[in-house]
């Protein structure tokens, strides 16, 4: 009964769930929007759902068609599905324009539902969950690939995986697929771009979990790109998270081309991991506002993850 009431609200545009303990109340609420007999939901513009785990989270992605198809921006904290059925998610069919999917895992037949049924995408963020068992969940150049239906209009992206952590002893994190690679180039309209420096370059920062499976190799780093050839024209603010010295030179270099390559790009933060780089580390960049951060692990985890209750977009890295 109360989905149904939520429902006939004539002016209901922002709903937000945080952590319902009811889960048929959700699922209820789904399959009213998913009905599409009611309009009640019509003016419909935010929709936020929260979970306490994971592992536990509300419904399946699939049960998250009919909120999809109406909302122009979406949040969803702690979801895991590492594939859905793609029933109620035809191509082009979902009216969402901003998309924050945080703390969460997804596998690659999710991520193409999600990005296939967007018409017209301006914001993706993404944020990897405290995960720990196996799935095979997408990783960056694949999401890039599937992004590229939106690079004409996509203004802001974020790729964050918690790079402290080793992700699964099975997954090559020297493979191409775990960073980004040249395709962003063509985001035409992309501005702002927040990334740790192994998604971004395939560098590991140097007390990296996962450097003692995949410590550096120079060899590697022929087929690795340089920062100044995966940055779009368009960027204006790029945030480079779990970072330690190996990002300056690539910094340095956006430096020296940025009138050029780069004439709308003012801000640039780094977070540099504490326990990886020497804090009397300064160097400037003309013309750009640079912020650098020293944090330790558990201040990098709260500047990620950091969440208040009710909170849209929670984390501190998206209101820098």
């Amino acid at each position: 009964m109360l989905a149904l009431l939520l429902c006939k609200l004539p002016n209901l545009k922002n709903l937000f769930l945080y952590r319902p303990d009811i889960c048929d109340l959700i699922c209820e609420l789904f399959d009213y929007a998913n009905s599409g007999k009611f309009s009640g939901l019509d003016n419909h513009q935010r929709f936020s759902i929260e979970t306490t785990d994971i592992s536990c989270a509300v419904g399946t992605v699939r049960d998250y068609g009919g909120i999809l198809n109406m909302a122009r921006e979406v949040q969803i904290v702690q979801l895991n599905d590492e594939s859905m059925s793609p029933s109620r998610f035809k191509e082009g069919s979902s009216a969402v324009e901003h998309l924050h999917i945080l703390e969460s895992g997804m596998g690659t037949d999710a991520m193409w539902v999600f990005v296939q049924s967007c018409r017209t995408l301006r914001t993706f963020n993404y944020t990897f969950g405290n995960v720990d068992y196996y799935d095979d969940y997408f990783k960056p150049q694949e999401t890039v690939e599937e992004l590229r239906r939106h690079k004409d209009t996509l203004e802001e992206l974020t790729m964050l995986y918690d790079d402290d952590r080793l992700k699964q002893s099975w997954y090559d994190l020297t493979a191409r697929e775990w960073y980004m690679g040249t395709e962003l180039k063509q985001f035409k309209k992309l501005k702002v771009l927040r990334s740790g420096m192994h998604s971004l370059l395939g560098l590991l920062h140097a007390q990296s979990a996962a450097m003692e499976t995949y410590p550096a190799d120079p060899r590697a780093d022929r087929g690795r790109p340089e920062l100044v050839d995966v940055l779009p024209a368009s960027i204006e603010h790029l945030i480079i998270m779990y970072a330690d010295a190996q990002i300056i030179p690539h910094l340095r270099k956006v430096g020296v081309v940025c009138k050029s390559q780069f004439p709308n790009l003012r801000k640039v933060i780094v977070g540099f991991c504490a326990e990886s780089t020497e804090k009397d580390v300064q160097f400037e960049i003309p013309g750009l506002e640079l912020l650098l951060l020293y944090q330790a692990p558990e201040e990098r985890e709260a500047y990620v993850y950091g969440r208040e209750p009710y909170s849209w977009v929670g984390p501190q890295v998206f209101r820098d």
